[in-house]
């Protein structure tokens, strides 16, 4: 992960203005992202399902979606879950815009099939949005997740995809429950940096030949 390209420290406040009077996004409401592709591992309808929730205590806020996928998957299944998709916002962007993307949202979601395949790999945009200093809406049991939002205090995990955990989950970040935009930096960088990345490699690479030697 490039932490040069995802570093909050380079977007003004100006340009996250900009881009939020671009996406016609009222002043004061709250934002939730999701970042990349709506794939077959990504859980839509359980994150519809708890932004729904969401909007229930959080009225005036917007799903941004940032995605180079076709907006009308989005929008049908935004409308069989009844969701009004004047709360909906989808927008295509090139990598090096996602990190402004980002940094307009209060929160980041991502819910991922916790399949056995999907238990042994951490997600790299968890990272991406890590280093931009801003808490994630993740589900439990896929990868390392768990142990870097509970090691990093960088986020809320949902436990089962229930209304009852959604609503848990939103009561905790609806009593302003204070993050902090270093910490969660910090341990992006610890633990999803190109550099870290690439010495955790070199250390596999070494106990395989060491055991082969």
């Amino acid at each position: 992960m490039d932490m040069d390209l995802f570093n909050p420290y380079q977007i003004t406040g100006e340009s996250v203005q900009k881009l939020r009077n671009k996406l016609t996004i009222p002043d004061g409401a709250k934002v939730i992202t999701y970042i990349g592709s709506i794939g077959t591992w990504y859980m839509l309808p359980e994150m519809l399902a708890f932004f729904k929730r969401w909007l229930l205590k959080n009225p005036a806020s917007v799903f941004l979606f940032v995605t180079n996928d076709s907006s009308a998957i989005i929008n049908d299944a935004a409308n069989k879950a009844g969701m009004p998709l004047s709360a909906i916002r989808i927008q295509s962007a090139a990598r090096t815009e996602v990190p402004l993307y980002i940094s307009l949202g209060d929160y980041s979601i991502f819910f991922i099939k916790p399949v056995f395949s999907k238990r042994a790999s951490s997600p790299t945009k968890q990272g991406e949005i890590m280093a931009m200093g801003k808490p994630v809406i993740c589900n439990s049991e896929v990868g390392d997740t768990d142990y870097v939002v509970n090691n990093f205090d960088s986020g809320i995990l949902i436990n089962e995809f229930e209304d009852k955990a959604y609503d848990k989950a939103i009561d905790e970040l609806k009593n302003d429950k204070q993050f902090n935009v270093s910490v969660i930096r910090e341990g992006a960088l610890q633990f999803f940096s190109l550099e870290e990345g690439i010495s955790r490699y070199q250390e596999v690479y070494k106990s395989v030949l060491g055991e082969n030697g």
